[in-house]
């Protein structure tokens, strides 16, 4: 079995040696091989991810467009009065929100504006305080 294997050995090393090849670069050409299947089964890992994020965001996509094309079959058949109805039920809707955005704005303002003097009060206390 011994004699086997280093026969074995010898013809290996015969078959790297008339191709040209030597151990060190046969090593080297198969770490590359190696290498590159690694990058590839990674890429490939990359697009099956890319894939199954596009299929959530493609299904929710789906949801919206049906939903829209629900509503706008809906408006289709609603009288007027209805549609009318509906609009200012909006409108009312959109007005309580920019009173609202108007009102978190002066807050955030007034917020702000006391920031800045509880700061310079604590910049003025630490100042005395260091003299």
């Amino acid at each position: 079995m011994e004699n086997f294997n280093l026969m074995q050995k010898a013809v290996s090393r015969l078959i790297l040696n008339s191709s040209g090849m030597t151990v060190i670069t046969k090593a080297l050409h198969s770490w590359k091989e190696f290498v590159l299947y690694r990058k590839r089964v990674r890429m490939f890992a990359q697009k099956v991810l890319a894939y199954r994020l596009k299929g959530d965001l493609m299904s929710s996509f789906n949801i919206w467009r049906v939903s829209t094309r629900n509503e706008k079959r809906k408006q289709e058949d609603l009288s007027k009065k209805e549609l009318k109805k509906r609009i200012l039920i909006q409108n009312n809707q959109r007005f309580l929100l920019e009173n609202s955005t108007q009102q978190s704005k002066h807050v955030i303002n007034e917020m702000e504006t006391e920031l800045e003097r509880n700061m310079r009060n604590f910049v003025r206390k630490i100042v005395s305080n260091s003299l």
